[in-house]
């Protein structure tokens, strides 16, 4: 699995805790909740608890927008 390093505005606002880090990294993967549930061996709704938390540290709506986030927060500047 390739470690995605948080932005560090948010490193310095509300870190995240280790499960949640785990977490934070398959859903910038793609994957489901039902497959991080099975990687992780955890429940469904337990998944589903830290995904909220995660998004809501964001401060965002939806896994999409987490990535956009991450994204725009890592990408280099076009050099010209």
């Amino acid at each position: 699995m390739t470690r995605v390093r948080l932005p560090v505005y948010h490193q310095q606002r509300r870190p995240l805790t280790e499960r949640e880090r785990e977490i934070y990294e398959m859903l910038l993967e793609g994957c489901a909740n039902k497959e991080i549930a099975a990687e992780l061996t955890l429940s469904i709704h337990t998944v589903r608890f830290h995904a909220a938390n995660i998004l809501r540290k964001f401060r965002v709506a939806s896994r999409y927008q987490l990535l956009a986030q991450v994204l725009h927060a890592t990408r280099r500047p076009a050099s010209h």
